[in-house]
């Protein structure tokens, strides 16, 4: 459980300090992230996929579209529900972003081929042990 527990902090440590380099918490890179593949298309869905409530999402999309990252429109299907896309601005932070994750990957990956191998492994083990549980 130790080895666990370092492993979650190195990469939520190493994930902050991406997300920090755009002046966003990881919270907030993720909900990009997820506006940008259309998993997250409004404040009912974000809520439901990070498990936040209602104006605890609000809240953040304001932010987000308050630094220029987003924008919030009313559905012109249904005005009770609000539209979250990406601005320019936003378009080019998640680029940017990616790039980063991928470099911070890429730097990682060099000269441990091998020890890579053995962690997927690892992590596909583990990941069967939780599929049966969750």
């Amino acid at each position: 459980m130790k080895k666990m527990r370092m492993i979650w902090q190195a990469l939520r440590r190493k994930i902050e300090t991406i997300a920090a380099a755009e002046g966003l918490t990881a919270l907030q890179m993720y909900v990009l992230f997820g506006i940008e593949t259309g998993e997250i298309m409004n404040i009912g869905g974000l809520s439901r996929e990070f498990n936040i409530g209602h104006p605890n999402a609000s809240i953040m999309c304001k932010r987000l579209e308050g630094a220029g990252f987003i924008s919030r429109d009313r559905s012109s299907d249904d005005e009770r529900f609000v539209v979250l896309t990406l601005t320019e601005k936003g378009k080019s932070t998640v680029k940017r972003l990616r790039t980063l994750i991928s470099k911070s990957q890429n730097d990682l990956i060099n000269g441990r081929s091998d020890d890579l191998v053995k962690a997927v492994e690892g992590l596909k083990a583990l990941e069967r042990i939780m599929g049966d549980k969750f």
